[in-house]
């Protein structure tokens, strides 16, 4: 069972969240896109932003530091015969590197960003460096012999497997993605219960503490649970063991 906890405020700034839903920990915090500057400074705000950039990256919710300006929402990785094609959904904040796939001596070939050819930086880690926005990000690792593991990004919010096509059961340790068989003992329905339960504090201004528990079973994949803010109530706070996002509209 994992459990997240939000706090939302009635007349509170707006504030956004990016989180992503699998076994990664950690809550992402957008800062506000529309903070208030004086009109008398507004044409120093980009010459002041350009030396950091950074300013644009989430921040934690659990400890106000930035967490990085790269998120891959999710990882698709197909196995063949003599290799591996794999797939990897971006978003940027801020212009970053983004990690991509190894596994053992095997370095992905053929890499694409979004459709043309990408520029693979070397390291422990074959990195590319991407201009802040959403990206997709294609490749081929090549193999004689399938390994036992794979590398993957830190923090990759969903992870898919599939086998020639066919959806298997991703087995993650970390940032260690195995290939092997999965024992067969674990239920592998896809189930989801829900409970929500809120406490309001009736102060100036309200505020509302709504905990959220899910009980999930099945692999690991991205649900879609509706709007968590009644109307009026914007974010203030939020603390999960399980990432999420929660969308301008409210939904989680």
């Amino acid at each position: 069972m994992r459990v997240f906890r939000g706090v939302f405020g009635r007349g509170t700034p707006l504030c956004g969240f990016a989180l992503a839903l699998t076994l990664a920990s950690g809550a992402l915090g957008q800062p506000g896109a529309d903070v208030y500057v004086p009109d008398d400074l507004l044409q120093w705000r980009e010459w002041v932003l350009h030396e950091h950039p950074e300013a644009a990256c989430p921040i934690a919710a659990t400890d106000g530091e930035r967490t990085g300006c790269a998120w891959i929402r999710e990882l698709t990785l197909d196995i063949g015969e003599e290799g591996a094609t794999f797939r990897l959904e971006a978003r940027l904040f801020a212009e970053s590197d983004v990690t991509l796939l190894v596994a053992g001596q095997h370095r992905p070939s053929d890499v694409r960003v979004d459709g043309r050819p990408g520029i693979v930086l070397g390291g422990a880690m074959p990195r590319l460096r991407l201009a802040a926005g959403r990206h997709l990000v294609t490749g081929t690792l090549v193999w004689s012999e399938e390994p036992e593991s794979v590398d993957i990004p830190p923090g990759v919010g969903l992870v898919t497997l599939s086998r020639n096509g066919e959806r298997v059961r991703a087995n993650l340790d970390g940032d260690r993605l195995w290939l092997g068989e999965r024992a067969d003992s674990e239920d592998s329905r896809e189930t989801l219960e829900v409970r929500v339960y809120r406490r309001l504090v009736d102060d100036v201004p309200q505020t509302l503490t709504t905990m959220i528990s899910l009980s999930v079973g099945g692999d690991g994949r991205i649900v879609d649970l509706g709007t968590a803010l009644p109307p009026d109530f914007m974010v203030t706070a939020l603390k999960s063991d399980l990432p999420a996002r929660i969308e301008e509209d409210g939904r989680v």
